[in-house]
């Protein structure tokens, strides 16, 4: 359950079936939960500055960054959690939505 938590909407999953008395699971829950979060807020707001302000390259640039520190922060959490530890994410780990 809680590598289900780093693999976008899937997060629902452990959410909604998850053991809700777990340290562990809750925050890997929380951690992934964030992460799409902030992947789908950063999301929209691409495509509404690409839509209505045309930035071209740069901005290309930057979300092709930002998608790939996206992806390394999942594959963190995904090994964090295949190896049964409670290992913080950099920048993202210390926001609580799970107490």
């Amino acid at each position: 359950m809680g590598v289900l938590s780093y693999l976008g909407i899937l997060v629902l999953i452990p959410i909604i079936a998850g053991d809700k008395s777990s340290a562990y699971l809750k925050q890997h829950m929380n951690q992934g939960l964030v992460l799409f979060l902030v992947e789908t807020v950063f999301d929209v707001i691409e495509k509404i500055l690409d839509d209505v302000i045309y930035v071209g390259g740069i901005l290309s640039h930057v979300v092709d960054i930002a998608g790939f520190a996206f992806l390394i922060l999942a594959i963190m959490g995904i090994v964090s959690a295949a190896k049964g530890t409670r290992k913080l994410l950099p920048t993202i780990g210390n926001i609580q939505i799970f107490k």
